[in-house]
């Protein structure tokens, strides 16, 4: 993600299969990172149109819910708000106004 936030694509294919490659040899590794994985590679290595890029991380991000429900898998994604990352991607927004509106709609 940060390869891809910096605009340095040519490298993530690599990563990719450097992880893959890691995670092969590791025992219980995420589910999150196989999906983002898979999505990095479906997407932005087959050079899809704007609009499936849209449409598969709307994908991802239902994707990524289903797995938030995992209570090994939330833990991981305590640390960075991936479904505002999400909804700033689909809907053209920064991230930080995203997670500044969730914030602001949260009870807490």
């Amino acid at each position: 993600m940060i390869h891809y936030e910096l605009d340095n694509i040519g490298i993530i294919e690599s990563i990719i299969r450097s992880s893959k490659r890691y995670l092969s040899h590791e025992e219980g590794h995420y589910q999150f990172e196989t999906a983002i994985m898979d999505f990095f590679r479906n997407t932005i290595l087959k050079g899809v149109s704007s609009q499936e890029w849209t449409e598969a991380l709307v994908q991802l991000k239902e994707q990524v819910i289903e797995i938030q429900k995992d209570e090994y898998e939330a833990e991981m994604l305590m640390d960075f708000d991936f479904i505002s990352w999400c909804d700033s991607k689909i809907e053209n927004r920064s991230f930080i106004d995203v997670v500044r509106e969730k914030a602001n709609k949260s009870p807490n």
